[in-house]
């Protein structure tokens, strides 16, 4: 847009936005032109002085700023936390216990990170302008000695008058964009935003669009933000928001614009999303910003070092979760799962919890949840007789992923202590059913020997007796239908074993599950048959 284009444009939207936009295009004008009458006078030789200073005087601040960007990640370390307390011990003590607590488990890198955008977008853009302007303070004495030394006289002629005006429209430009950069780099930003976001044909784009218009488009569109991009304020902003995270360049300006394009486009498809009933339109949302999350090294470092901050919370009591209850197990191997996540596993982790939760939307139990509250397991049930087997479904996730496999050990063993009663044997005594007391029975069946047997329909039997009383001592008594499959299942593949890994235990468990589920649909439960 040029600049009778502007104005015109500016004149038809009439507002205070606009007159602004004019305003500083006039400025523009002013400082450019200004600039240009005094190298007129000055002459070539004593402008080009004073533009070279001042171009030195760029490159100065530049530097310093880049170098202060650069340096920023691994600024915060555990000496400048514990300054940070100490200070604040001298005026409250209580306070500073708990930031100590908290600072303790808080990964540096996480706060560095959450430091790390606003100081790369505007902070050291601003540190930069000052830092100029206190170089060009100085080297105007180096200037006027330059000036002195070499005797360098005003204009005398055409071709001077004609060279110090050129020289002067660089310095002027130079200014200009050295003094608006934290601006010009703010807004050049939200206009990368505001551009992919219309890339990515958003739904309600008419109404970011009439937003664009009436308060970013005056500037954006001005002949000055145009020409100044151009000459370089868009790559210094670049330049100095591009930090190196994880041994990897990262712009923090280009990613922080395609996130938030992301967040503005998808952001009014969940006005109506339920997140205990997805629908393809709501996944399909979910996966548009998770993926794009995942691909932001940016993002990611900080939903990583969150994971890994939160699980230290966790362990030093500052997030309280029930560390000895039925489901102790399933909590500290999620901790430990959370732990173990780095930024080359987050797209594939997430993509694992991704899933589960997604089976869990289709098969209901959200939405069973939400809206009845009772016990699972019937519902549970209801979905095996329809051809759904929901934990089936999300163990066979879990164990694609080498980590998320560990968890189900870990849900086998909460599930069992969660049933876990104290049942009363015929002899008197009690016994609690747990994950160790059947690990042990099972290995105890394991144990028996093939060779002591003359025929395998002998030996069978002997397991099959052998499970049974090993059940039986526990109070458990199984029906014959189940326990001749767990029978069959343990002498096909554990019969030549001494004893069992906590993943070949859960895998017999998991059958023993398969198999009550089965047996359901033949018939009504024995009131015998374990919960």
């Amino acid at each position: 847009m040029n600049l009778f284009e502007y104005i015109a444009a500016m004149k038809e939207q009439n507002s205070t936005v606009a007159m602004v936009g004019v305003i500083l295009l006039a400025l523009f004008l002013v400082v450019i032109i200004l600039k240009m009458l005094g190298g007129m006078r000055r002459g070539t030789w004593r402008q080009l002085v004073r533009t070279g200073m001042t171009l030195l005087s760029a490159i100065a601040s530049f530097i310093v700023a880049d170098t202060m960007s650069s340096s920023i990640i691994g600024s915060i370390d555990e000496k400048k936390i514990e300054d940070l307390v100490t200070g604040v011990s001298t005026v409250n003590p209580d306070i500073a216990k708990t930031l100590q607590d908290i600072f303790a488990s808080i990964d540096p890198q996480l706060i560095e990170t959450f430091v790390l955008l606003p100081a790369a977008i505007v902070v050291i853009p601003l540190i930069a302008t000052v830092v100029f302007l206190a170089i060009n303070l100085v080297l105007k004495i180096v200037r006027a000695i330059i000036v002195k030394i070499f005797r360098f006289k005003k204009s005398e002629n055409n071709t001077q008058r004609l060279g110090g005006i050129l020289l002067a429209a660089v310095e002027g430009i130079i200014w200009i964009i050295m003094i608006t950069l934290p601006f010009t780099g703010v807004l050049s930003l939200v206009d990368d935003a505001y551009n992919k976001t219309v890339e990515t044909g958003s739904s309600n784009i008419d109404e970011i669009e009439d937003m664009y218009e009436d308060y970013i488009s005056p500037f954006t569109s001005s002949p000055a933000f145009e020409f100044t991009g151009k000459l370089g304020s868009r790559m210094l902003s670049d330049k100095i928001a591009t930090v190196t995270i994880n041994d990897e360049k990262v712009n923090l300006r280009e990613e922080t614009s395609s996130i938030a394009a992301i967040i503005i486009s998808e952001a009014p498809k969940f006005k109506d999303l339920s997140f205990t009933d997805l629908t393809r339109d709501n996944k399909k949302t979910l996966n548009t910003i998770v993926d794009g999350l995942c691909d932001s090294q940016f993002a990611s470092n900080i939903i990583v070092c969150g994971l890994q901050s939160v699980s230290a919370l966790i362990d030093n009591g500052m997030v309280p979760i029930d560390t000895e209850g039925d489901f102790a197990a399933l909590a500290d191997g999620l901790v430990e799962f959370f732990k173990s996540i780095t930024i080359d596993t987050l797209r594939e982790d997430v993509e694992t919890l991704k899933a589960v939760y997604y089976a869990l939307s289709d098969n209901g139990i959200l939405r069973y949840l939400e809206t009845s509250g009772g016990d699972i397991l019937s519902h549970i049930q209801e979905s095996q007789k329809n051809g759904d087997d929901i934990i089936d479904k999300i163990i066979t996730i879990l164990q694609k992923n080498t980590r998320t496999a560990k968890l189900v050990k870990d849900i086998t063993k909460s599930v069992i202590s969660s049933i876990a009663t104290n049942v009363e044997l015929e002899d008197g005594t009690t016994v609690t059913i747990t994950y160790d007391s059947l690990k042990n029975s099972m290995e105890n069946v394991i144990s028996v020997d093939r060779d002591d047997y003359d025929t395998s329909v002998e030996y069978k039997e002997a397991l099959k007796e052998t499970l049974d009383e090993e059940l039986t001592d526990q109070g458990i008594e199984l029906d014959d239908e189940v326990l001749d499959s767990v029978t069959e299942y343990i002498d096909d593949n554990y019969s030549d074993m001494d004893d069992l890994t906590d993943e070949e235990f859960t895998d017999i468990m998991l059958h023993y599950y398969e198999t009550y589920l089965n047996y359901l649909e033949t018939g009504e439960v024995p009131e015998d048959l374990l919960n």
